[in-house]
């Protein structure tokens, strides 16, 4: 009989125990590397503070890679780079270096620069780049939150402003004549009680009545129109554009909607008009609307000079904050020379905004 030797016998057990240290090695790091990832993930779902995400990302990269991590914004270790995390010493001699981007927006935003000493071997930069992943999410969601602060603010101000305006018109126009309609009236009476003609002191009082009324009427109109709240959005358009000096081409087919989608599209509709009359120089506009069970889309075309940028100060920071605060959208395509489209996408389902 013919014996094994005794290193015969032990290799086929020696490389199957290395196979599987070597496998239970990997699995721990993945699952280390899971823990990590999901850590960091819970800080961008508690939207914590921006610095804390990017030192919580400094800190597990260190220590998952073995490496000296630093987060920059621009092209970090670059001309004009700003440091914002870094964790982890540099390797002594020899080293390997990544330098994974954070993409924000398909831009560019920053980077996550690793260097390990050679020693180790090469890595994966689809293992950080999850990380990287989890920053810009943390960025992206920073950005609108603080754009929704901006706008919230921008339509508070707003609503104050409309509100001062409100108040002034009323008092220094319509007011005025009634308090004057008031006085000639008692001046009448007086006369009329002196055996006077009070026939001019009526007709005077009559007049700013008369101005009086028409006052309040324009002020009402600016609020909400008569028309939109009796007839709905088609009714409210027909009668805003029925003022308008240049032509205007409607293709309204919409029903009845909710009063706040009504509401809403009526004075974007108003809006973007000015706009386009007031900044764009339009000589002819056309408005389309249409509704389905979701959703109303209002798109309105005009002829001017294009190059709207809401940047600039056009007016369409205000239009956004309006379509934006009732949960809709907004796409503006201007090319300088050639007039601009404003397309706006409201929910049926409005969230209303408490601008008190």
């Amino acid at each position: 009989m013919v014996k094994n030797s005794p290193s015969s016998s032990r290799s086929p057990a020696t490389s199957a125990e290395l196979a599987t240290a070597e496998v239970r090695a990997r699995l721990e790091r993945l699952a280390e590397e899971h823990a990590a990832l999901r850590s960091v993930a819970e800080l961008v779902a508690r939207q914590s503070p921006l610095p804390t995400v990017f030192q919580a990302v400094a800190d597990v990269a260190a220590r998952l890679h073995g490496a000296q991590a630093v987060l920059s914004q621009g092209d970090g270790g670059g001309p004009g780079s700003v440091t914002l995390a870094s964790a982890g010493e540099p390797p002594e001699g020899d080293a390997f270096q990544a330098r994974v981007p954070i993409v924000v927006a398909d831009e560019r935003w920053g980077t996550l620069r690793l260097t390990w000493p050679v020693a180790d071997g090469p890595i994966s930069e689809d293992r950080p780049k999850a990380f990287t992943d989890l920053v810009a999410a943390a960025i992206a969601n920073a950005d609108h939150r603080e754009g929704l602060s901006r706008s919230r603010a921008r339509v508070i101000a707003a609503g104050d402003e409309a509100r001062r305006r409100l108040q002034r018109d009323v008092h220094d126009g319509a007011q005025q004549r009634l308090v004057h309609t008031i006085v000639t009236v008692k001046l009448a009476r007086d006369r009329a009680a002196a055996g006077l003609a009070v026939d001019a002191l009526l007709t005077e009082a009559l007049t700013h009545a008369e101005a009086a009324n028409r006052q309040l009427r324009d002020i009402v109109r600016g609020i909400l129109p008569p028309s939109l709240t009796r007839a709905g959005l088609t009714a409210g358009i027909e009668s805003l554009v029925s003022d308008t000096t240049i032509p205007i081409d409607l293709d309204l087919t919409i029903p009845r909607l909710p009063v706040a989608v009504e509401t809403t599209g009526y004075f974007t509709v108003a809006e973007a008009l000015t706009n386009a009359v007031k900044h764009a120089r339009a000589e002819h506009v056309r408005i389309t609307a249409t509704a389905t069970d979701d959703e109303l889309t209002l798109v309105i075309d005009d002829d001017g000079i294009g190059g709207a940028d809401p940047a600039n100060g056009t007016g369409l920071t205000g239009l956004s904050d309006r379509v934006e605060a009732h949960g809709g959208t907004i796409t503006v395509t201007s090319p300088a020379g050639d007039g601009t489209r404003v397309v706006v996408r409201l929910p049926l389902a409005c969230p209303v905004v408490d601008t008190r």
